[in-house]
């Protein structure tokens, strides 16, 4: 049996995303009350557990989606592992980033007109 089996937790940890990036829809935002009485933001996600938020993560999804937690509802978000510094010591912990733009599904660019050809008679080329 696994440590994190013995000790389930209602939100999501590091180890949860068993080493892989994961791409997740934001459905709200809610304050958490915990048994010590402190109060954290937690960001819901469609299909998994919530994600408490530190400054650092909440600051990264405000710089990508905005700081209108609200707005946050039905945009993606992508999860990953990452080793952190947390009182000198390196620790497991959940990142978040902006979901990476595929270039297949992006419309294609208009191309560019084509220079005009001028006119002319002649077959002199110079070299």
């Amino acid at each position: 049996m696994k440590i994190d089996e013995l000790y389930p937790s209602r939100f999501l940890k590091a180890t949860d995303l068993h080493g892989r990036p994961s791409l997740h829809v934001v459905e709200r935002v809610t304050l958490e009350e915990f048994d010590d009485g402190e109060t954290k933001p937690a960001v819901h996600l469609q299909g998994t557990k919530p994600l408490i938020l530190n400054r650092t993560n909440a600051a990264l999804i405000a710089g990508f989606l905005g700081d209108d937690t609200d707005a946050w509802r039905g945009k993606q978000i992508v999860l990953y592992p990452a080793k952190v510094d947390f009182r000198g010591k390196l620790v497991d912990s959940i990142r978040v980033r902006e979901p990476k733009v595929n270039a297949r599904t992006q419309p294609a660019a208009p191309a560019a007109p084509a220079a005009p050809v001028p006119a002319d008679d002649t077959d002199d080329v110079p070299f």
